[in-house]
């Protein structure tokens, strides 16, 4: 989450592991590292954009005009737009309404998937006339 990090986490983590430990929780036969999983490219930091800033009210007038209800929140995954907001540019997560992601049993709602459509093609269509502050 914003204002964490990989090398906060792993010293909590460590620290964890050092109390049971020292509380017989864990046997001093037993090993137990903490490492950060070895990949390819370097971890995303996590990112934040307050729903009062012009890109997200911007965006939230669109989506009144075809939502009953708005629910902000942080997505707690990595993902490419992670990648954008490192780069400084205004990234919103929107996507249609669905259950089980990245598994064989993912799937989506059908009538959410037409509205975020439409949300998005008149996101599009106003961007000429958004005047961020």
């Amino acid at each position: 989450l914003p204002g964490e990090s990989a090398e906060e986490e792993r010293l909590r983590l460590e620290q964890i592991v050092k109390e049971a430990y020292e509380k017989g929780i864990l046997h001093e036969n037993v090993v137990v590292k903490v490492t950060e999983r070895p990949r390819p490219t370097p971890t995303a930091r996590p990112y934040f954009i307050a729903p009062s800033s012009p890109v997200v009210q911007f965006t939230t007038d669109v989506v009144r005009e075809l939502c009953e209800e708005i629910e902000y929140g942080i997505g707690r995954s990595v993902a490419d737009e992670n990648r954008l907001a490192e780069c400084g540019i205004p990234t919103i997560s929107l996507g249609p309404y669905g259950r089980r992601s990245h598994t064989p049993e993912e799937w989506l709602d059908r009538d959410s998937l037409v509205r975020v459509t439409k949300i998005y093609s008149q996101v599009i269509r106003r961007l000429g006339s958004f005047q961020p502050a």
